[in-house]
């Protein structure tokens, strides 16, 4: 279907998923062949001109090589356009290889339709396989009917574009349940203001968190303020009595050792005496 929104690349222009989340609604039908000259639009598209957001060229086929190829790579730099659609206009794979380069910096393009362009083959369809999975995130509806690129290919970017939107939702989700659970985890400051007041009001007497916390942290400071005076008194204690106990040590250490200095010198008198 011609109508933009995240339905997916299609061989016969049927969506493959209808349900998925949907961006702005643009149904192609209604919007009506762009007449302009080629290098006036080439022009518009380079300035990056706010009023060009949907381009169709649909069953021009009078656009030579080197138009399309100017056209396609000054979208490379344009942030405005947004649906691009070039149905019956005889492209080939040698002019597209422009624009998928093209698409490969660009971030707003979100509608491409280059349906009945028979000169479109496997290259083009391998081409955006490529572009899908290593560069462009931004692309959301492909539409290749009528074309030579075979439906190997087309399921293939299917499933890329598919597997990418449901990422997307994915994200989305889980975003929003976390936002829930801050929220539900989170005190606002008026919250608070408001829970005082109404203590306030009722003339409770019961001490709040805060004051509890306080509280509890001058008991703790407390108790370990008093278990470290006790420890330095046990310290000093323990010190005193190893420094007397080393001093009665010492003085018995030299009380023996003046007795037995003293036995020695009498048993060297008795020895004179015999001697004597």
């Amino acid at each position: 279907s011609p109508t933009t929104s995240l339905t997916l690349l299609s061989v016969n222009g049927e969506g493959a998923d209808e349900a998925s989340v949907k961006t702005k609604e643009i149904d192609m039908k209604d919007i009506e062949t762009n007449k302009e000259p080629v290098p006036k639009l080439i022009k518009k598209i380079k300035e990056n001109d706010p009023n060009l957001t949907i381009l169709k060229l649909d069953g021009r086929k009078t656009i030579g090589e080197s138009n399309w190829e100017a056209l396609f790579e000054a979208m490379e730099d344009n942030t405005k356009l947004t649906h691009f659609s070039a149905v019956k206009c005889g492209l080939d794979d040698d002019m597209v290889v422009t624009l998928i380069l093209a698409l490969v910096e660009n971030e707003d393009m979100v509608y491409l339709n280059l349906s009945c362009n028979k000169g479109l083959t496997d290259d083009t369809g391998k081409g955006f396989v490529k572009l899908l999975k290593q560069s462009n995130q931004t692309l959301k509806n492909l539409e290749f009917r009528k074309t030579k690129i075979s439906n190997k290919l087309v399921e293939k970017i299917n499933k890329i574009l598919e597997e990418r939107d449901e990422m997307r939702r994915q994200a989305k989700l889980q975003e929003e349940r976390q936002r829930k659970i801050e929220s539900l985890l989170s005190f606002s400051a008026s919250d608070d203001v408001a829970r005082r007041q109404s203590e306030s009001v009722q003339g409770t007497d019961e001490p709040d968190d805060e004051y509890l916390s306080m509280s509890f942290k001058s008991l703790v400071s407390g108790a370990s303020s008093k278990n470290t005076k006790q420890t330095q008194g046990s310290k000093a204690g323990s010190a005193t009595r190893r420094k007397n106990i080393a001093n009665k040590s010492i003085t018995s250490g030299a009380s023996s050792k003046g007795r037995r200095g003293g036995g020695n010198s009498a048993n060297g008198s008795v020895a004179s005496n015999r001697g004597l």
